[in-house]
């Protein structure tokens, strides 16, 4: 299915906390951006995160060691040798869920577009079990801030893009986030049916409504912890 990259940028995994919680934040960040009101969310810790990612990519698709790779890589990726315990933590707990005949991906692109307009998204890894019909959906967290796995939305979006593309082949689903500088490793389990109902229950609706005109400002410390509009939004004030 095609995708639309705005849309797309509305309503991400990674964004899902909010637009699930709040959904008429989508529209206020992009009514406050085409008013040129709000500033690039990028900044020092972002930057960092995005270059962490990339170095746990690139070990885990060169297999090879964190410390090996920074050696043999050029400056301009800012990674750096305080990374590398974090990302050798990331890369064994993936590696030690691949066994001879699974299939790991890797920064792969997942559609979930029967439940979210345009939906799509990237998991930093998942393991895909068939024998024992499960999919293992692994998210490397390198900031410091805790985030559990439990009930994890980001997550359950991009389990429910393994479900679309494979469709009956997984019965479970399995959801770790890694999160090394907290010595923080967390898993969520649930079944096909139980992800099924939720996407069909909560997260459809949801996604209507987060696209609509009149969806309605739901202000909480979740939702508005990450939201790009928080200290302009009259619901919040």
């Amino acid at each position: 299915p095609g995708s639309n990259m705005s849309t797309h940028a509305k309503l991400s995994p990674s964004s899902a906390t909010r637009w699930l919680t709040c959904p008429g934040s989508v529209q206020l960040i992009d009514d406050l951006d085409e008013q040129g009101l709000l500033a690039d969310d990028e900044n020092v810790y972002a930057a960092e995160g995005t270059a962490a990612h990339a170095f746990a990519a690139a070990v885990l698709e060169k297999q090879i060691e964190p410390a090996m790779l920074l050696l043999m890589a050029p400056t301009i990726y800012n990674w750096n040798f305080a990374m590398i315990p974090h990302i050798k933590t990331y890369a064994e707990h993936v590696r030690a869920l691949v066994k001879l005949d699974e299939e790991l991906l890797i920064e792969a692109r997942v559609e979930f577009d029967q439940w979210v307009p345009s939906g799509m998204g990237t998991t930093d890894a998942a393991v895909l079990d068939f024998d024992r019909r499960t999919v293992h959906v692994i998210d490397f967290k390198y900031g410091r801030m805790r985030v559990d796995a439990h009930e994890n939305p980001q997550l359950k979006l991009y389990a429910a893009g393994i479900l679309q593309k494979y469709e009956s082949a997984f019965d479970r689903f399995a959801l770790t986030i890694v999160q090394p500088r907290c010595k923080s490793i967390s898993t969520f389990e649930l079944s096909r049916e139980e992800l099924e109902r939720w996407l069909s229950d909560v997260v459809s609706p949801a996604a209507r409504l987060a696209l609509s005109a009149d969806a309605p400002l739901v202000p909480s410390v979740e939702a508005c912890r990450w939201c790009r509009a928080r200290a302009l939004c009259k619901a919040r004030l």
